[in-house]
């Protein structure tokens, strides 16, 4: 995949690791410890501006230790053509905490894609505390995935906040199929008029894995669009918890808003608590959300079956296509061929 690529390993940027390309003038894309150093005055205006600090105790930990992360600025009506990967390495070497701090500004009419990628080179107990804040310019796009593909004796707790102006779009693929226990939160205001955002999850667990997604996305201007759609592939004795809200403010008329939890249980004790919220203070509204839980569809297996498909192939073929319905939306190909690699090689036989 052609990227700028940014490498961080236990948290701190690797330069060597790196790569850099080409960029528009103005665009800034850094560690943030260097652009601290170099451009601390922009960095103040926005950093923990769209969360507050002190509203969780894991967030508050990341705003009082984190050392490193990534640092994006795109200026007025820039395009930025190449994805920017962030990679956080971990190696595994101690039983060590890491704090990453990522800070996404844009301008108006700007556009930028990010792929936000923690991974493991080993096996080892470790801890990832990460906050992202995502500031969109009034008529901007931010396109952003998140995999998180770390092993599984690992523990992590993601924070995502983004504010949008008006008419920006910010969208969220978050994918994850690593550690022990997972907890996102992820947090959206829609603060300008005519705003928009897109929401989409996969979350695949098994043997005791937990994966634990919080979202909120806050309509607190009219005329804004929202979608979310969150789905779920468990196994063994895994569990799965989700948790969306999406409240309407009293002023923001003509919203329009649906979201979604779907998942399939592939074994007897893996469990999933899942609760989509609608609080709506205003009139003039199209809202709708919905939840289920459920295993694969015998009546699809039995027809795939006596076309002749192995038993093995049916059940990939249907976790596939269960599973499609997110990975198809991520414009990165070589991110989206690697999610189904991951997918096929962690269910083709089974999942152990």
């Amino acid at each position: 995949m052609r990227a700028y690529t940014m490498v961080f390993v236990n948290g701190f940027y690797s330069a060597a690791l790196s790569k850099s390309l080409p960029l528009q003038k103005g665009v800034v894309i850094a560690s943030l410890a260097e652009a601290m150093r170099s451009d601390e005055g922009q960095i103040s205006v926005h950093i923990s501006k769209y969360l507050d600090p002190g509203a969780d105790a894991f967030t508050a930990l990341n705003t009082a230790f984190t050392l490193d992360g990534a640092y994006i600025n795109v200026p007025d009506g820039v395009v930025v053509e190449d994805p920017v990967h962030i990679l956080f390495l971990s190696t595994g070497d101690a039983q060590t905490i890491s704090q990453p701090r990522n800070l996404i500004i844009t301008g108006s009419n700007s556009q930028v894609r990010i792929v936000e990628h923690y991974a493991s080179l080993r096996s080892g107990v470790y801890f990832t505390n990460s906050v992202t804040e995502v500031k969109v310019g009034k008529n901007s796009v931010v396109d952003a995935v998140k995999v998180q593909a770390e092993n599984i004796e690992s523990y992590h707790v993601a924070t995502t906040v983004a504010s949008i102006d008006a008419d920006g779009n910010y969208e969220s693929h978050a994918l994850s199929n690593g550690s022990k226990i997972y907890r996102h939160n992820l947090n959206v205001t829609l603060g300008g008029d005519g705003g928009n955002t897109t929401l989409e999850g996969l979350y695949l667990t098994a043997g005791d894995q937990l994966s634990d997604t919080h979202s909120m996305i806050d309509h607190a201007s009219p005329h804004c669009t929202s979608g979310e759609h969150y789905k779920g592939i468990l196994d063994g004795k895994s569990r799965a918890v989700f948790n969306g809200k999406i409240m309407v403010r009293k002023d923001a008329q003509k919203t329009n808003s649906y979201q979604e939890n779907r998942n399939i249980i592939l074994s007897d004790e893996a469990k999933v608590d899942t609760k989509p919220q609608l609080e709506i203070f205003a009139d003039d509204v199209k809202c709708s959300h919905g939840a289920t839980v459920g295993q694969l569809s015998k009546e699809s297996m039995f027809y795939l079956r006596s076309r002749g498909i192995g038993e093995e192939q049916a059940r990939m073929i249907l976790i596939y296509a269960f599973a499609n319905d997110v990975l198809k939306n991520i414009k990165e190909d070589a991110v989206r061929s690697e999610l189904e690699g991951v997918l096929a090689s962690r269910f083709l036989m089974g999942v152990q």
